[in-house]
């Protein structure tokens, strides 16, 4: 299923950005499924991001007597190497 997303990149000082990420879809009040991460992060190196954030998960789905609500969330550390 395609997904529509948002993201936001600010840097707040020379080696410092906030970061924040949110993707999501519906199908009508059916069945969602979203997910978003807020995190701030220090460029160690040129090629070298660590950050820490929060991060949230959720999936729902009611199908008749049928029904799933899973939401899984919390914060994390991140070591981001690009080349």
């Amino acid at each position: 299923m395609p997904a529509i997303g948002l993201s936001f990149n600010a840097q707040l000082f020379k080696d410092i950005t906030l970061e924040a990420e949110f993707t999501g879809f519906t199908v009508g009040s059916a069945a969602y499924v979203y997910d978003a991460e807020l995190f701030i992060g220090y460029q160690a190196h040129k090629n070298i991001l660590v950050s820490a954030g929060l991060k949230t998960f959720t999936l729902h789905g009611d199908e008749d007597d049928d029904e799933v609500d899973f939401k899984v969330g919390g914060s994390f550390i991140m070591v981001r190497a690009t080349f």
